[in-house]
């Protein structure tokens, strides 16, 4: 069809070659139309809809939404299903410009302009601590912070990363290095080190 290779054999398995890299992209968005095309004719009535809907967010997202999403959907549409989807950023968008995924829920700076993006609230980010931290007891300034250990938490899903990056740059401007050892993906792993360590985490 295409009189071209799209893919070829290598030690690492078949890959995509140059060109079908190039048309991946106006073939997934033709997809992504013709799938909203024939959605388009279907009535969504939510009390007698059967549907499983997958959705991207964070472990942290999940914790605070979903929990509320299912009680709210057990009155309103006892037949849908929500599956949560864990993968990196780069995949997602392609998996919902292939209709393999249906929402995102966080904060995503980077998607591309072909996705609906609503802002749903605003939110801050606060410093967690763990009781009676030896430095940083009951009040939080400038030069705790920056003398404090961190933990940088990084969830796959959202642009959390891009907010770290600004945490990295307040660091550079007071010439002051980050003590910042352990990443732990997953909310889980922020309370485990709270526990038995003495750190400073950031989150919303």
């Amino acid at each position: 069809m295409f009189d071209d290779a799209l893919f070829v054999k290598t030690r690492q398995g078949m890959l995509p070659t140059a060109f079908a890299e190039e048309i991946s992209n106006p073939i997934a968005a033709g997809l992504s139309s013709l799938r909203l095309a024939m959605e388009t004719r279907r009535s969504f009535v939510p009390d007698s809809a059967e549907r499983t809907f997958y959705v991207y967010m964070s472990d942290l997202g999940q914790a605070v939404f979903i929990p509320r999403l299912v009680a709210h959907m057990r009155t309103v549409a006892p037949g849908i299903r929500v599956v949560t989807v864990d993968r990196s950023f780069k995949d997602a968008q392609e998996a919902m410009a292939l209709g393999h995924i249906d929402l995102a829920i966080g904060m995503f700076l980077n998607f591309d302009k072909d996705f609906y993006q609503q802002r749903l609230f605003q939110e801050s980010y606060v410093a967690m601590v763990r009781v009676n931290h030896p430095d940083i007891r009951n009040t939080l300034d400038a030069g705790k912070f920056l003398r404090a250990e961190h933990v940088a938490y990084s969830p796959t899903a959202g642009s959390h990363a891009a907010f770290e990056a600004e945490v990295d740059d307040f660091f550079h401007r007071h010439d002051v290095h980050r003590k910042s050892g352990r990443s732990p993906c997953a909310l889980v792993g922020v309370s485990a080190h709270n526990r038995v360590q003495r750190p400073c985490c950031l989150r919303p």
